[in-house]
């Protein structure tokens, strides 16, 4: 979650006897995370109001990992790093997929990068994905008829030097399939 913290006043109130730790607002935290699991909620229950549950995928995604020692809210303590790392704390995200074929509560170990969306959501509307395009479709992964995908490479490059007050960094896994 991003600063500022910004909860609706009803979530807030959930959340009052919670202690902040240190400089963070973790009632704060808390209530914006339950801001966002309800919206969540409401959307799924349009999903299934509208009647197009049977072919209708909802995807929620970070775009980064926490910062690293929890100062904004995030605890990513037990690995390496953070935002704008190149280490675990700092690549690995939350991903959730809910819809047609993907069995509820169900776990994969296999990396991904958010690249591999479009061609996901082209397999699952029957389009076909243009040549040469980065990214692989999930869609086998996330249906469990596949365990993993075809052995990869995947490349982080964190270019940013200004704020980061640091040179660029780049990282390659190969064979991301092991965890």
């Amino acid at each position: 979650m991003h600063t500022p913290v910004e909860a609706r006043e009803s979530s807030q109130a959930l959340f009052d006897s919670v202690p902040s730790r240190g400089k963070v607002d973790t009632a704060g935290i808390a209530a914006m995370t339950n801001d966002v699991d309800e919206s969540i909620g409401l959307l799924r229950a349009k999903i299934a109001a509208l009647g197009i549950a049977e072919n209708t995928y909802l995807v929620v995604m970070s775009d980064n990992g926490g910062s690293a020692g929890g100062s904004r809210g995030s605890d990513v303590s037990a690995l390496k790093g953070g935002k704008g790392s190149l280490y675990e704390g700092g690549i690995r995200i939350p991903f959730f997929v809910e819809g047609p074929g993907i069995e509820a509560g169900s776990v994969s170990n296999q990396s991904i990068m958010g690249c591999d969306l479009y061609p996901t959501f082209c397999e699952w509307a029957g389009i076909e994905t243009p040549e040469g395009l980065e990214g692989v479709s999930l869609a086998a992964v996330l249906s469990a008829s596949a365990q993993q995908l075809a052995e990869s490479s995947i490349l982080f490059h964190y270019p940013h030097t200004l704020w980061a007050r640091r040179p660029p960094e780049a990282a390659i896994r190969i064979d991301s399939r092991r965890l």
